[in-house]
């Protein structure tokens, strides 16, 4: 007993001194214990107390430690033998301990890191013991529980898994050593967690680390390129705008497309706040979300992922997950980035000289004599002026700026993170416009001393405003070149009716301002060893006002009413309760987990518009009450409810053999009482080959996973209350307001359905340091929902109803991570992704006979736009020419259409790299789209050749003479003409004005230098400055301002007319350029 007493007397000698901390860089093979105890003593103010009698003599131990702790280097040392240790002050205390397991309850706690002693957050621990489940923090601590003694194994993407015996130790320091390929990764899934090596269903992930380097407002800019199905493309180059987004294709012919939403476990609405379009177009809801405040982003596609989420997911499901806060004390991060932005592309557009001899020559092609009516720019205007209408109007440079704050901490027994932030962004246009938000988040997360109850809460509050314009003027983009806005007085000049002035519609203001809270609460009790009970509550709140006001003196005094102005509010309330029920039991080689679960949600959406008109002047415009009229546009008011039962049942056999069955029944108010609820599900399973005996001694390919999954799940995005009979105001008589039935009732229409098949393979090859997915996914969706035509004696045009209309979305994708190089001070990893859709319309019965028979064509893709077949300009007359289709002479719409393309993209995908050497890291990002699309001489808004609106430098290969070949039409000035006609009813609307819209984009480059060594000598724990760019080069043949926008709706093509859904053109993807300063203490 002799040495308890000298370790007790040594404990107080050292708890009464300063205890630095001591790291150690030591490597010893198979030594003594005296011979450890001699180099830890020599090398450290570290003195060892222990009776020699409980050591065994001949025991060895091996060790290799690059500047790490001393609980590090005991733990490596003591992991294989039955030797414990207590650290205690500068005493370290050994003994012998059997190694069975006690039953005293035990509470560990540490921090990972890496070799160069940076904290890994997110490394996943299991306690051996009772195959419990832990993460670490952001500083890469750790708490866990166990009984008696253990081993914890610890693993991480991109590290080595380290197994560390654990006997009556309290606290540990590891260190992973980097490994250049590991499937232990943590990915969300519905419900719950899983790993790259055991889930089942098709999940991609992209995290902070790649969010972070993007200087975006919206989290969905931060996806486009990276992930493999999922094709993102923005509508607008204006800030807050929003984006088309679609996973694995178009599965609905009528209705929503888009993903679901899952932010922290609330479901997030994607529908449109908006009363009446801005400048923009409609506002992202999404864009009210700090990008910098998310931690990671899920896209679960197949149906072993989304069936657990039922009727929401036929489009596929996009988790978010918000950054959470820490165990130990506080930090505060600090970040500030500023830069500007450009518009990325501007046409090559004719000037004045040029532009005026097309217009004389039109004149002179048509036989009329120009007066100053009809052409002004000859006649009228200074022929030297020569306007660059798009540096004038889209060509400004535009100031970013982005500032973060946040404060985490926390004890073991209760975490939290509250951030800030602040952004604003001006735009391109001419004027003092910008779109500023601001927003806070608080995470707290808490416990129980017996880690039995689990509590967590989470608070996201958002506020924009977006000052802006009510229509895009880079719509104007064509105006004469000599046309001068200006009177010399300064006032605005117009001409007639027929020119627009696009620097008095900058006088016009439109103002949206809008306000997002998003709330979550989780409550869990482990009843017993395997068996949880949890509570998830949600709300959503959401609410935009907006602001048109429309001055008088914005508008051609010839055609001006007055001043008007619009007053709009949408508000948006969603509840959500999840009880769920979760246990887990291993037995042996088996393991089982079951989820049970049931959901209630009710969401309320209002809103109403208000016009105006009648002020006394411009400067009441904001107040209502001024107007001497004011009308109601719309009013809306809907609640939707949603409740629904959900399970899932996992069997696991060796980690090689894995099932799935999940399942799901919904309940909707969006449809009628006949039909009200659907059932839906999934079966997954996989094999992980590489786990059989026959694999064992495979030294290149190091992991192989087949995996497959067949499911339905189904769609309700039709709106609300269709199924009602419905009245509207109209036909008086004796100017009292009659009501008339505009939509017959029907209770039996029902959920579109979308039955999903995968088949996957996961392939990792020389350790993992390549690793390939490869999916085939092949999804039909019917039972779709489609207004069908009525007689006219029923007094309706059509209903609302299920059609069995068949739609196929199928494919390949491809997913290649790749280390290329691993050394100490240099790394170069690589990812690519590609994907090959098809989309295909295999089923409309009766087809021909509705509404519908000139928007599809069975066996092509519902996205298909038909128009004219361009055959070539006659070269005699210059005259434009077509295909006769139907062999009867005539050119004629419908009878002679042919498809002149596909709006979905034939493949797409994005090529990153990273490297790091040393202190310094750069990024880059290539998205590449192979498509088609319109191009600016496609749709109503196209100007004929000649016309007083300037055209690109493509015409001037037109036709001017007889003889003369060329795909170009002769100019033409005047609507007398065959030449005039032709190009206004067939050749903007025909394969002529149908471009190649493919191009390759560079995303985003991001350069970042750690000045943490120099930092920490002025107590700054890590400093960093980066540099990023956004949208930097653009490769492309297309004739138009962006090709990923082409000035066309891709969601209503042939819907609202048999040509597609044509918008004006819209203002161009943004080129951003920033530098930022990051800092931690």
């Amino acid at each position: 007993m002799k040495y308890y007493f000298t370790a007790l007397c040594l404990v107080f000698v050292s708890l009464s001194s300063y205890a630095f901390s001591q790291n150690f860089t030591l490597k010893l093979q198979n030594v003594r214990f005296e011979r450890l105890v001699q180099e830890i003593e020599k090398n450290s103010n570290y003195r060892f107390v222990y009776d020699p009698k409980e050591i065994n003599s001949k025991a060895t131990f091996s060790i290799s430690v690059t500047n790490g702790g001393i609980n590090s280097v005991l733990s490596q040392a003591f992991s294989k033998n039955q030797i414990s240790y207590q650290v205690i002050g500068e005493t370290i205390v050994v003994k012998n301990t059997p190694t069975t397991l006690g039953s005293v309850q035990q509470h560990i706690h540490g921090q990972v890191f890496n070799q160069d002693q940076e904290p890994l957050p997110n490394v996943s621990i299991r306690n051996k013991a009772n195959n419990s489940n832990y993460l670490t923090d952001t500083e890469g601590k750790f708490s866990v529980n166990t009984k008696g003694n253990t081993t914890l194994v610890f693993s991480s993407i991109g590290y080595k898994t380290k197994e560390i015996q654990v006997t009556n130790v309290s606290e540990l320091t590891v260190h992973l050593e980097a490994d250049l390929g590991n499937l232990d990764e943590v990915v969300v899934i519905g419900y719950g967690t899983s790993s790259l090596r055991k889930n089942v269903g098709s999940v991609s992930s992209v995290t902070a680390k790649d969010i972070d380097k993007q200087p975006v407002m919206d989290p969905l800019a931060a996806l486009q390129g990276r992930i493999a199905g999922l094709s993102i493309s923005s509508n607008s180059g204006l800030p807050g705008g929003s984006f088309n987004v679609q996973l694995r294709g178009a599965n609905s012919i009528s209705n929503g497309n888009s993903p679901l939403y899952v932010i922290d476990g609330v479901p997030f609405s994607d529908n449109s706040m908006n009363q009446f379009n801005m400048a923009n177009g409609t506002q992202s809801p999404l864009s009210i979300i700090n990008p910098r405040d998310i931690e990671r982003i899920d896209i679960m596609k197949d149906a072993d992922a989304t069936a657990i989420y039922g009727s929401r997911a036929a489009n596929g499901v996009i988790l978010i997950t918000t950054k959470k806060g820490s165990s130990q004390g506080l930090a505060v991060d600090a970040g500030v980035n500023i830069g500007n932005s450009s518009a990325i592309n501007k046409l090559k557009m004719l000037n004045t000289a040029q532009f005026l001899e097309i217009r004389r020559e039109a004149f002179n092609n048509d036989g009329v004599t120009p007066n100053e009516t009809n052409a002004p720019d000859l006649l009228v205007w200074d022929q030297q002026t020569d306007m660059n209408w798009q540096n004038a109007l889209y060509g400004h440079k535009a100031a970013f700026n982005n500032m973060q704050l946040s404060f985490r901490g926390g004890s073991e027994s209760i975490q939290y993170l509250f951030s800030g932030n602040y952004n604003q962004q001006g735009d391109v246009l001419p004027g003092d416009k910008n779109y500023k938000k601001g927003g806070a988040l608080l995470n707290v997360s808490s416990q129980s001393a017996s880690r039995r109850f689990k509590f967590t809460a989470s608070a996201n509050f958002n506020a924009d405003k977006n000052n802006t314009v009510p229509a895009d003027i880079a719509q104007y983009y064509n105006l004469p070149t000599n046309y001068n806005p200006y009177n010399p007085d300064g006032s605005y000049y117009w001409f007639g009716t027929s020119l627009q002035n696009p620097f008095a519609s900058m006088d016009r203001t439109s103002i949206s301002r809008t306000k997002s809270l998003l709330a979550n609460t989780a409550l869990s009790y482990q009843v017993w060893d395997g068996l949880e009970a949890k509570l998830n509550m949600g709300y959503n709140y959401n609410r935009m006002n907006q602001l048109q006001m429309l001055p008088e003196k914005g508008f051609n005094p010839l055609t001006s009413s007055g001043a008007t102005a619009n007053y709009a509010y949408s508000d948006y309330n969603s509840y959500i309760i999840e009880p769920q029920l979760n246990y887990s039991k291993q037995i042996k080689e088996h393991d089982f987990k079951v989820l049970l679960g049931g959901t209630w949600q009710q969401s309320i959406s209002e809103g109403e518009n208000l016009y105006g008109v009648g002020y006394p002047s411009d400067s009441q415009l904001e107040n209502i009450r001024a107007a001497s009229k004011v009308t109601v546009n719309n009013y809306n008011y809907a609640d939707y409810r949603y409740q629904s039962f959900f399970g899932r049942i996992s069997y696991g056999f060796k980690d090689r053999y894995l099932f799935n069955v999940s399942g799901r029944r919904d309940g909707s108010t969006r449809f009628g009482p006949k039909n009200r609820y659907g059932n839906f599900g999934s079966i997954g399973a996989a094999w992980v080959f590489t786990e059989e005996e026959f694999f064992k001694n495979q030294h290149i390919l190091s992991f192989g996973k087949l995996r497959g999954s067949i499911g339905v799940t189904g769609n309700d995005q039709i709106g609300n209350y269709r199924f009602l009979d419905t009245w509207s105001a109209g036909f008086p008589y004796q100017n009292i307001a009659g009501l008339s039935p505009s939509r017959v009732f029907n209770p039996f229409y029902s959920w579109e359905e979308n039955k999903k098949r995968e088949i996957a393979l996961d392939l990792g090859f020389l350790n993992d340091r390549f690793f390939l997915t490869t999916n085939y996914y092949n999804n039909r969706s019917d039972n779709q929902l489609i207004d069908i035509m009525l007689a006219p004696q029923t007094g309706f045009s059509s209903y609302l109803g299920n059609q069995p209309a068949l739609v196929e979305n199928s494919g390949w994708e491809f997913e290649l991570n790749s280390t290329n190089i691993k050394k100490k001070d240099f790394v170069w990893s690589s990812s690519v992704n590609l994907t090959l859709p098809k989309n295909k319309l295999l089923k409309y019965p009766n087809l021909e006979n509705s509404s519908s028979k000139n928007s599809y064509v069975i066996g092509e893709s519902v996205r298909v736009v038909r128009g004219f077949q361009f055959t070539g300009v006659d070269p005699e007359t210059g005259l434009a020419q077509f295909l006769d289709v139907n062999g009867d002479g005539k050119i004629t719409e419908y009878t002679d259409f042919v498809t002149l393309g596909n709006l979905m993209p034939s493949f797409f995908g994005g090529i990153s790299n990273s490297f790091s050497y040393k202190q310094i890291a750069l990024s880059f990002l290539f998205q590449f789209v192979k498509q088609e699309g319109p191009s600016i001489a496609y749709g109503p808004q196209a100007s004929h050749i000649g016309a007083l609106s300037n055209m690109d430098v493509a015409v001037l290969d037109r036709w001017q003479k007889p003889g003369d070949i060329t795909d170009v039409p002769r100019a033409t000035a005047t609507a007398s003409n065959p030449a005039y006609t032709t190009y206004r009813d067939r050749y903007r609307y025909s394969s002529a004005a149908w471009d190649d819209a493919s191009f390759i984009r560079l995303k985003n480059v991001a350069v970042s230098y750690d000045l943490s060594n120099w930092s920490q000598k002025i107590n700054i724990r890590k400093m960093m400055v980066n540099f990023s760019a956004q949208n930097l080069f653009t490769w492309t043949s297309f004739r138009g301002l962006d090709p990923e926008m082409q000035g066309f709706d891709r969601a209503y093509v042939s819907q609202v007319n048999p040509f597609g859904a044509v918008r004006t053109s819209a203002t161009p993807s943004i080129r951003t350029y920033t530098f930022g300063l990051q800092v931690s203490f």
